[in-house]
């Protein structure tokens, strides 16, 4: 194989990367709901509600139920997590250096985050503890899709900005490269 061959057969291989790499990441992304809470002595209250577009979700799994119902409440989707509570520690010794004890540290005050799946008919947002009893319940009619475009245009997340960067910067990189390789395959077609 001559080098302009290679270098011909380079160019489709990064292309056809590249493909790949953006149509996945325009693919998996889907809108969530970021929901940050408060569990307190058992009670859990709404700190801020937030529609963002996001490849996976993270939630602990557990035994809290997290139900979204449309308006006629029917279940459009449940999600199983649980509130981090527990700290467990270890004590050393500091003459031996050695595990001396340890144990564990319940928390009554905690703030946690929710990724839920976004739905344009989504009329409310019901969260239950572990033994079924209703801790929290929100509307979530406001973030229809005609709201959430005016929600979108006042509010330009933080987390947006970093990925248009990343964006911009891919594209000038992809682009470079390429110009680079085609004046390279030019510059071996005239020897």
């Amino acid at each position: 194989m001559t080098k302009t061959q290679l270098l011909k057969k380079g160019l489709w291989i990064m292309c056809i990367l590249v493909s790949v790499f953006l149509f996945v990441n325009i693919a998996i992304a889907a809108d969530y709901y970021e929901v940050k809470l408060l569990y307190d002595k058992g009670n859990i209250t709404l700190g801020s509600i937030n529609i963002k577009e996001l490849n996976k979700t993270r939630n602990l799994p557990g035994g809290y139920v997290a139900e979204i119902v449309d308006s006629k409440d029917n279940v459009l989707n449940v999600t199983f997590f649980d509130i981090p509570l527990k700290i467990l520690y270890d004590t050393i010794d500091n003459v031996t250096g050695k595990l001396s004890g340890g144990g564990e540290i319940i928390l009554e005050q905690q703030n946690f985050t929710l990724m839920l799946p976004y739905f344009e008919n989504a009329n409310a947002l019901n969260i239950y503890d572990k033994t079924i009893n209703k801790k929290f319940s929100m509307d979530l009619q406001k973030y229809s899709p005609t709201i959430k475009k005016e929600i979108e245009k006042e509010q330009i997340t933080e987390e947006k900005k970093p990925d248009y960067v990343f964006f911009s910067i891919f594209t000038t990189v992809v682009i470079i490269v390429t110009v680079i390789i085609v004046y390279a395959i030019k510059r071996f077609n005239k020897k």
